[in-house]
């Protein structure tokens, strides 16, 4: 199970204040829910530069700076598996987003 390390709010670039907490340890709800978070948060990146960018070059140049190459893992899985004291696990969140870092 994870520990709460700190919370606090902070100010976003147009003024508005924004709440963080930061976990650390492993945790399945956690995990599961970055698991699909990130698929999600891929696909409407995706979508929002389609829509966004109608010249083929220019999308083509942004498409290729994204990086997508972990899009595929497992997040929850792998994240299982390397639980052991050897990795730490932290997560953060910020604004309903949610990082798993190890």
């Amino acid at each position: 199970m994870s520990d709460q390390v700190a919370e606090g709010v902070l100010k976003s670039t147009d003024g508005r204040s924004v709440v963080y907490s930061f976990h650390s340890g492993w945790d399945i709800v956690k995990a599961h829910l970055c698991n699909r978070r990130w698929g999600a948060f891929n696909m409407e990146l995706l979508s929002f530069v389609h829509e966004n960018y109608k010249n083929d070059i220019e999308r083509r140049t942004i498409m290729d700076g994204l990086q997508l190459e972990d899009n595929h893992w497992d997040w929850l899985k792998k994240s299982a598996i390397l639980k052991t004291d050897e990795y730490k696990w932290s997560l953060s969140s910020l604004k309903g987003f949610l990082k798993l870092l190890v």
